[in-house]
C-alpha cells in the first residue's frame, strides 16, 4: 500500500508546484497530486480511473515504454524525457517527465514516482525560436537553413535509390531590390507576397519551395525524370508572376524572373553544391538577358568565379571613381553641324582596363546601384554640356543623351531629380535627350507614358533607342509622346549589301517621317552608308565615321575642328542605290 503517516509529506505531495504522482506496474494512476490535475485537466477522480497510456501523445507512448522497461529489468535507475499528454478538452501539453521505480525490501517491483513538469511555454518559445531559425518569418516558407536540410535528405534518399532524381530550380527577381526603394518596404512586402503565392499555385505537395535570399527562391522537385517536365514548370512559374498587373499602391504591372536548373546527377553529394550550381546557372540566365531559364553546366563554375570577382571590383570601382563617361558625337545630316552628344558609361578597370557596358550593366542592375548610378550619369552629363555651352558660344543648342534604364522611371522623384539638374546647369529643357528601349513600353506602357508625358511637357525630347531589335510597339507608338527613332547599328552596318536591311531601314524612316520623328542612325563608319542614309532621308547620325566617343578634353578639339568635319560631311557625294 501507498501509506504514510508523516502528514508533512502528504502536504508537500499535494502542494507542490509540480506534478507529483505513483503509477502502477501496468500504467495505472494511483495517486496523482492537484498539479497534475491542473497540467491535464482531469479531476483526480477521473485520472484515478484512467492509465498514463491513455492521455499519452501516441508518437510519445513506445519510447515511455521502453524507458519503463529498462527501469523494471535494473538496466537504468531514473529516466527523463520531454513528451506530451492529451488533456481532456483535446489539446496536447508539453512536459518533463522523470521517473524512478520503487522497490519492496525483498528488492520486487512495486509502483513508480513520477515528477512531471509543464514545458509548453519553454516548448512555444523553442518553437518560435525554430521557426525564426528555419522559416522565413515574411512569407512563412522555408529558409535557406531549412531547404539545404530538406535538400541534403533528398540526397540521401537518392543515394540510396538511384533513381529519386531530383532537380532544383533557382528563381531571381529582377531588379527587386530597386523596386523596393522605389515601392517601400510595405508595398514591396506585399508583392513578394503576391508572388509566392503565384509561385505556389504552379507547385504540388511534394515540391518544396523556400525563400533563399532577399530577392532569390529555391524550388526542390523530386522524382521527376522528365527534363522537359522541370523546364514547363520554370515556364509556369513565369507566365505566373508575369499573367497580369500586381495590385499595390501605386499599381505595379510586372516584372521578370530568371531561372537556374541543376539537375542530381551532377556528380555531387553536398547540398550547398547543388544550391551553388542552381545559382551559378541563374546568374547566366541574367547574363542572356531578362527573363531567362539555363540549365547548369560544369563549364559554368570557373565563369562564375570570374563573374563574382567582377561584382566584387564593381563595388570597388564605384567608391574609388573608376567609372567615367565618354561622349560620342550626334551630327546633323542636313547641315553637317554637330547636334549634340550621347553619354556613355565607361570602367577604367586596374588591371582588366576598359570594362564595356555590356559587361558591368548586369551587375548594376543586379546589385540595385543602378538607380544611383543613372542619377550620376544624368548629373555628370548635363554638368559637362553646361560647360560646353559656355565655352563654345555659338552651342547653345547643344543636346545630351542619357539613356534611362526601365527601373528608373518606377522612382517617384525621377522629374523632380531632372528639373533641379536644368535649373542647377542651366539648360533648357529641349537640351536634354533621353532614351528608352521597346521593351520598357511593352513591360510597362502605362506607367512609362505617364512620366513621358511629364517629360515631354518640359520640352525634353525622347528617343526610343535600338529601334526594331526588340519587341515591336509599332501598335501604339503614335500614341506615345516620342521625338526620334534611332536605327540600331545591326541594320546600319549591312544596309550596303543586304536589301532586306536597307529595306527595314527604309521603312523605319518612312514610318518616323509619316510620324513627324526625326531618325538618328547609329553606327555608321563608312562613306557609303553615310550616303544612303543621307538619300533615305535620315536626319542624324553617329559612329566611328564621325568619331568615336571621346573624353572631355578629346571633345574640346572636336568642337573647335567640327567646321573641318562639318564641310566634309555637307561635301559627301550621294552614291545610288540601285545597286542595292
Amino acid at each position: 500500500m501507498i501509506l504514510t503517516n508523516e502528514q508533512h509529506f502528504r502536504d508537500v505531495f499535494h502542494s507542490a508546484s509540480i506534478g507529483i504522482a505513483y503509477v502502477g506496474l501496468t500504467g495505472q494512476w494511483l495517486q496523482v497530486n492537484q498539479q497534475i490535475c491542473e497540467i491535464v485537466g482531469y479531476t483526480q477522480q477521473e485520472l484515478l480511473e484512467r492509465t498514463f497510456q491513455d492521455i499519452t501523445h501516441p508518437e510519445d507512448l513506445e519510447a515511455d515504454l521502453e524507458y519503463m522497461r529498462r527501469l523494471l529489468i535494473s538496466e537504468i535507475q531514473t529516466y527523463s524525457m520531454e513528451k506530451r499528454y492529451i488533456r481532456k478538452n483535446g489539446s496536447h501539453v508539453w512536459i518533463y517527465l522523470t521517473v524512478a521505480l520503487v522497490r519492496s525490501p525483498k528488492g520486487e517491483p512495486e509502483y513508480f514516482i513520477s515528477v512531471i513538469k509543464d514545458i509548453s511555454e519553454r516548448k512555444q518559445i523553442q518553437e518560435k525560436l525554430n521557426l525564426l531559425a528555419y522559416y522565413d518569418v515574411l512569407t512563412g516558407l522555408p529558409n535557406r537553413f531549412k531547404f539545404l536540410e530538406t535538400l541534403h535528405q533528398c540526397i540521401e534518399s537518392t543515394r540510396a535509390n538511384p533513381d529519386n532524381l531530383f532537380s532544383v530550380l533557382y528563381l531571381s527577381l529582377d531588379q527587386y531590390r530597386v523596386i523596393k526603394y522605389s515601392l517601400g518596404h510595405s508595398q514591396s512586402d506585399k508583392l513578394l507576397i503576391e508572388v509566392v503565392r503565384r509561385f505556389l499555385s504552379c507547385l504540388n505537395h511534394s515540391h518544396v519551395l523556400a525563400r533563399v535570399g532577399e530577392d532569390e527562391f529555391a524550388i526542390l522537385i523530386r522524382n521527376e525524370r522528365n527534363a522537359e517536365n522541370i523546364t514547363t514548370i520554370a515556364n509556369r512559374l513565369r507566365e505566373q508572376v508575369m499573367k497580369s498587373p500586381f495590385k499595390l499602391n501605386p499599381p505595379f504591372e510586372s516584372f521578370t524572373i530568371n531561372i537556374g536548373i541543376v539537375n542530381s546527377t551532377i556528380g555531387s553529394d553536398q547540398p550547398e553544391d547543388f544550391l551553388r550550381a542552381a545559382d551559378t546557372a541563374m546568374h547566366y540566365a541574367k547574363l542572356q538577358g531578362r527573363d531567362s531559364t539555363v540549365v547548369f553546366e560544369k563549364a559554368m563554375q570557373q565563369s562564375a568565379l570570374e563573374l563574382l570577382q567582377l561584382e566584387t571590383d564593381l563595388q570597388q570601382a564605384i567608391k574609388s571613381q573608376q567609372l567615367y563617361l565618354s561622349y560620342q558625337p550626334i551630327v546633323s545630316l542636313k547641315t553637317g553641324s554637330i547636334a549634340g552628344f550621347e553619354a556613355l558609361i565607361r570602367w577604367q578597370h586596374p588591371t582588366r582596363g576598359i570594362v564595356l557596358p555590356t559587361e558591368f550593366i548586369p551587375l548594376v542592375e543586379e546589385t540595385g546601384l543602378i538607380v544611383s548610378i543613372t542619377e550620376w550619369v544624368l548629373e555628370t552629363a548635363n554638368r559637362q554640356l553646361s560647360l560646353w555651352q559656355k565655352e563654345f558660344f555659338n552651342q547653345s543648342s547643344l543636346s545630351m543623351s542619357v539613356n534611362l534604364p526601365g527601373i528608373q522611371f518606377t522612382q517617384p522623384n525621377l522629374i523632380e531629380f531632372i528639373d533641379r539638374l536644368l535649373l542647377k546647369f542651366g539648360l533648357k529643357g529641349e537640351n536634354l535627350k533621353i532614351e528608352i528601349t521597346e521593351s520598357m513600353l511593352v513591360d510597362n506602357t502605362k506607367q512609362v507614358i505617364v512620366v513621358l508625358e511629364k517629360l515631354k511637357a518640359r520640352n525634353i525630347q525622347l528617343s526610343i533607342d535600338d529601334f526594331g531589335t526588340g519587341y515591336s510597339c509599332f501598335s501604339y507608338l503614335h500614341s506615345l509622346p516620342i521625338d526620334n527613332l534611332k536605327i540600331d547599328r545591326s541594320f546600319i552596318n549591312q544596309i550596303t549589301g543586304n536589301r532586306k536591311k536597307l529595306g527595314i531601314v527604309r521603312a523605319i524612316v518612312t514610318l518616323a517621317r509619316d510620324l513627324g520623328l526625326n531618325v538618328i542612325a547609329e553606327g555608321v563608319e563608312t562613306a557609303e552608308q553615310l550616303n544612303i542614309l543621307r538619300e533615305l532621308g535620315c536626319d542624324y547620325a553617329q559612329g566611328y565615321f564621325f568619331s568615336k566617343p571621346l573624353d572631355t578634353k578629346e571633345v574640346d578639339n572636336f568642337m573647335r575642328n567640327s567646321l573641318g568635319k562639318k564641310a566634309e560631311v555637307r561635301n559627301q557625294k550621294v552614291g545610288s542605290l540601285s545597286r542595292q
